[in-house]
């Protein structure tokens, strides 16, 4: 008899251990799900801002473009701008050599 029930309290041990490990094992199972769940999320939102990055990129790119237009655009104005200056004196000077040619 007292193998009898040194077997039972063992099988008894072994149900009682094989019984933590399911709930071990099922807690863990929750655990991974969630932790799934994260990186499914996180890699979601690693996407949204890879595509946010490019297009903050484009924008970027598109007014450096848009800058270097307009400093193109500032530099052939000041060119002509120049240009006009030059005539505006030459033709002040050819004005002002006429008005002294008809008062002589």
């Amino acid at each position: 008899e007292t193998t009898l029930k040194e077997t039972e309290d063992t099988l008894a041990d072994e149900i009682r251990i094989k019984e933590e490990t399911m709930v071990t094992l099922e807690a863990t199972e929750i655990t991974l799900r969630k932790t799934e769940e994260t990186l499914a999320k996180e890699t979601q939102k690693k996407e949204e801002t890879m595509v946010t990055l490019e297009a903050t990129e484009t924008t970027l790119k598109e007014t450096e473009d848009t800058l270097a237009d307009e400093i193109r655009i500032k530099e052939e104005t000041m060119v002509t701008l120049e240009a006009t200056e030059i005539t505006l004196r030459k033709t002040e000077e050819t004005l002002a050599e006429e008005i002294q040619k008809k008062e002589e």
